[in-house]
C-alpha cells in the first residue's frame, strides 16, 4: 500500500510503503511498513505527492507476471535490496449480485478482501446491502449488510454460486416456501436466524409508464403541525418543478397537499409518504386528479392532470467497465434539475469506482460527470460505453476522460495494463 513520503522526515525520494499484505509478493521479499522504496525493476521512483502514486501504480502493475525484479528501499536510513516475484493481482472486490428472494445483495469473498476482513480463505458470502422490510432483513435476528453467510438449508455456503442452488430448491414451490436457518458471522459471533425466503414474482411489463407528481413533499409531524397551528393532515410541497404539470396546474412550494382524488393524505413520516406515492403510482398517466392545498389559511381546488414520472434510478441505462472497474449510469432529467446542473453540461455520471482500479488510481470519484473521452463529446452512457469498448479493443495505453466535479471542471488519465504476458 504506497502512500507519499512523510514531510517530517528527512527522505527526499521514494514512495513510502503504509502497509504490506500478507502473503503477497512484497511480504514475501521481505519489504515492511515504514520502508521507502527508491527503485523498482532498475527505475528510479519518487512519491512526493499524491499525484505521483498512478505513475508508481502502473510500472508496477504492468510488470510481467511471475517477473523476478529488484526492489531497492531506505529503512531505518539504510539502503536494502529486495527481490520478489510478481503475481496476479487479481480483483480487489468482486461484483455485487441482487438475491430477490432474500431481499440483499451479496458477493463472493476476493483474496483481497478476505485478508482485509481478517478471514482465514474466501469461503462465504459477503452481505452488501439488505432492504429492512425484505426476508433477510425481517427475520429474528435480522441479517445485515457485512455479515458473512456460511450456511443455509444445512447446506454450506462457500460462495455466490452456492447460495443460487440453495435459494433455486427452497422456492421451487411458488405456493409456499418454509422457514430455513441460515448460519451467519457477525464479527466474531457465529449467529443463526430464521428466513422465509419468498418465490421469484413475475416481473413486471418493462417500460410500463408510472406517473409521478412533478413535485417534491415534506412530511409533516405532529410537533411541525402544531408549531404551525395546522389543522388539517398533509403533506408539504417543497419543490415543483418548472414546466411540468403541477407547475402548470398551478402547485406551488409551500402548499399543503390535503386531498388527492378524493381520500385525505395523511403523511406524518417518510414510510407514511412512501404509502402515499404508490397509490399515486396506481393511476395512470393522463389521468386527472381532483387536489386540495391549503394555502395561507384557505383550501384551494386544483385538476393535476398526471404525467408520466421520472425514471427510477434502478431503471436507469447503466454500464460496468471491468476492465477499468467503475461504472455509468445516465441522470435524470429531475436529477439534473435539483442539483442544477447547466442544460450544456450533460454526460453519464460515475456511480461506482473500484478500489485500485484504473479508475481509482486516475482519481476518478463517485458522482463526476463524465464530458468527455480522448477528446470525444459524450451525452449518454450509450456514447460512453462505445468509445470505451474501442479503447478496451485498440487497448489503448492512454485513456483521458474530462470531468465535471461540482462547479469544476478536470481531466483523469488512466493508464491500463491490458494482456500481460507471463515469462
Amino acid at each position: 500500500e504506497p502512500q507519499p513520503y512523510l514531510r517530517g522526515t528527512d527522505i527526499s525520494h521514494g514512495v513510502f510503503v503504509a502497509g504490506v499484505i500478507p502473503g503477497s509478493p512484497a511480504s514475501l521479499a521481505g519489504l515492511k511498513a515504514g520502508d521507502v522504496v527508491t527503485e523498482f525493476d532498475g527505475v528510479a521512483v519518487n512519491g512526493r505527492l499524491e499525484e505521483d502514486l498512478p505513475s508508481f501504480n502502473a510500472l508496477v502493475m504492468g510488470t510481467p507476471i511471475g517477473k523476478k525484479v529488484s526492489v531497492k528501499a531506505l529503512r531505518d536510513g539504510h539502503e536494502k535490496a529486495f527481490t520478489l516475484t510478481t503475481q496476479i493481482r487479481g480483483k480487489a472486490i468482486d461484483e455485487d449480485e441482487e438475491f430477490k428472494a432474500w431481499g440483499f445483495t451479496a458477493r463472493n469473498y476476493t483474496r483481497l478482501a478476505a485478508i482485509e476482513r481478517k478471514r482465514p480463505d474466501t469461503n462465504g458470502v459477503h452481505i452488501t446491502t439488505v432492504d429492512p422490510s425484505g426476508p433477510a432483513g425481517s427475520a429474528k435476528p435480522g441479517i445485515q449488510a457485512d455479515d458473512c453467510i456460511i450456511s443455509a438449508d444445512g447446506k454450506p455456503v462457500h460462495s455466490l454460486a452456492d447460495l443460487h442452488r440453495i435459494t433455486a430448491d427452497v422456492t421451487r414451490d411458488t405456493n409456499h416456501t418454509g422457514l430455513i436457518v441460515v448460519e451467519f458471522e457477525r464479527g466474531v459471533s457465529r449467529m443463526i436466524t430464521a428466513v422465509r425466503p419468498k418465490p421469484e414474482e413475475h416481473p413486471p411489463e418493462e417500460n410500463a409508464a408510472k406517473p409521478g407528481l412533478a413535485m417534491l413533499l415534506q412530511p409533516i409531524g405532529l410537533e411541525l403541525a402544531e408549531a404551525m397551528n395546522l389543522k388539517h393532515d398533509g403533506a408539504r410541497i417543497s419543490f415543483v418543478f418548472p414546466g411540468h404539470a403541477a407547475d402548470k396546474a398551478g402547485f406551488r412550494a409551500g402548499d399543503i397537499l390535503t386531498q388527492f382524488d378524493g381520500d385525505d393524505v395523511r403523511c406524518r413520516q417518510e414510510s407514511e409518504l412512501s404509502h402515499f406515492m404508490a397509490k399515486v403510482r396506481r393511476h395512470q398517466p393522463g389521468d386527472e386528479v381532483q387536489c386540495k392545498v391549503l394555502r395561507d389559511g384557505k383550501l384551494v381546488l386544483l385538476t393535476l392532470k398526471l404525467e408520466t414520472g421520472d425514471v427510477d434510478e434502478e431503471n436507469l441505462e447503466t454500464f460496468k467497465d471491468k476492465d477499468l472497474e467503475f461504472t455509468l449510469r445516465d441522470m435524470t432529467e429531475n436529477e439534473c434539475i435539483l442539483q442544477q446542473i447547466p442544460d450544456e453540461v450533460r454526460g453519464p455520471r460515475v456511480s461506482e469506482v473500484k478500489n485500485s482500479g484504473w479508475a481509482s488510481l486516475a482519481h476518478v470519484a463517485i458522482d463526476d460527470i463524465v464530458l468527455s473521452i480522448d477528446g470525444k463529446p459524450v451525452s449518454d452512457t450509450a456514447s460512453a460505453e462505445t468509445i470505451l469498448k474501442a479503447d478496451a479493443e485498440k487497448k489503448s495505453r492512454h485513456i483521458v476522460l474530462r470531468l465535471r466535479r461540482g462547479v469544476h471542471t478536470l481531466f483523469a488519465e488512466m493508464e491500463p495494463v491490458w494482456d500481460v504476458p507471463s515469462k
